[in-house]
């Protein structure tokens, strides 16, 4: 189970690459489409505070990590099905 944000943009980049060698997605933008799709899954669950203490803490992914699982039990499972979603959008895409 993937459990940062490091994580599910290295699992992506690299199911990607494997699938097809030619193909290499930037990190900097996988990782951005993951945060942007967790934080708008996380809106309706987490206090507007929450999302500013995520917020200033962006580099500490430690950090991160510690308080989402504390503040939202399914956190990973939120994480992992954004990595499903983003693999399929990207299959759907280039096929």
């Amino acid at each position: 189970m993937l459990k940062t944000v490091t994580e599910a943009t290295k699992y992506i980049v690299d199911t990607v690459k494997e699938s097809d060698s030619e193909q290499v997605l930037d990190e900097n933008i996988v990782s951005g489409i993951i945060e942007d799709l967790l934080l708008e899954k996380l809106e309706d669950i987490i206090s507007p505070e929450d999302v500013q203490e995520i917020v200033a803490h962006a580099d500490d992914e430690e950090y991160i990590s510690s308080y989402t699982q504390n503040k939202i039990p399914n956190y990973y499972t939120i994480l992992n099905d954004i990595v499903k979603e983003v693999l399929t959008d990207y299959i759907t895409e280039t096929e």
